[in-house]
């Protein structure tokens, strides 16, 4: 009977084990963030190799990321707001692309892994691809923050603040011109809306109208000008 117990408890035992083994092993992989490495951050870039005319091909490297399988990279173009350019299905910590002198771009790398639908996420660097290098670059058009493309404000006093971010590859001081109207984002801005130095400003707007707007950065040197986005005020 004692051995009958003993081998009873022993099965029991067995059974516990293997049951945490198997919530281990069906435990998802998840991947962890990704590290940017080249193009460095806020930089320009003059590392172009095989030129041809305006464009040139630089590799984006970055390190690897934890339980990562694969990894996709996306470009974007901070002139025009459009995603540039998306990789999918790279196996490697590398990729070369050809790319346009003289343009702003940012760029970013999601890692995966085939047994889980979460995904890791690099922070999202600027850089400035040259053809030729400059004693001074342009400051990178200006990230519009808020309002949101295509968002509606609601404002009980009727004031909106609109903000924006920026850098400048040379660290220069920079100042900015903003242009707001109904129209397309590309009217002549009234006075008060030149040579701000701060990355917000909060205005007065009129309800029920849809409004265009759009950020000039300067150095004194060279500028850059924001996508346009819209918004609209209740």
């Amino acid at each position: 009977m004692k051995n009958i117990l003993n081998s009873v408890w022993a099965l029991f035992i067995l059974v516990i084990v293997a049951g945490g083994c198997n919530s281990d092993d069906d435990a998802p992989v998840i991947p962890g963030d990704v590290g940017l490495v080249f193009p460095l951050k806020d930089q320009p870039c003059e590392q172009g190799i095989n030129s041809a005319g305006d464009r040139s091909r630089i590799f984006f490297e970055w390190t690897p990321a934890e339980n990562a399988q694969r990894y996709d990279l996306v470009v974007n173009d901070l002139e025009t707001g459009e995603n540039f350019i998306t990789y999918t299905e790279i196996y490697d910590t590398k990729k070369e692309l050809e790319l346009v002198h003289n343009r702003a771009y940012s760029w970013y790398v999601i890692s995966r892994n085939i047994d889980s639908e979460e995904t890791g996420m690099s922070p999202e660097w600027n850089f400035f691809f040259v053809g030729e290098p400059k004693d001074n670059y342009a400051p990178f058009p200006a990230r519009l923050l808020s309002p949101g493309y295509g968002s509606t404000i609601r404002s009980s006093d009727g004031m909106v603040n609109l903000e924006w971010e920026t850098s400048d590859p040379d660290g220069d001081q920079l100042s900015y011109t903003l242009y707001l109207d109904e129209v397309d984002g590309m009217q002549q801005p009234d006075d008060g809306f030149t040579a701000i130095e701060n990355t917000a400003i909060s205005l007065e707007l009129d309800g029920g109208r849809t409004y265009y707007w759009r950020i000039k950065a300067s150095d004194g040197a060279n500028s850059s000008y924001s996508p346009v986005y819209t918004f609209s005020v209740e």
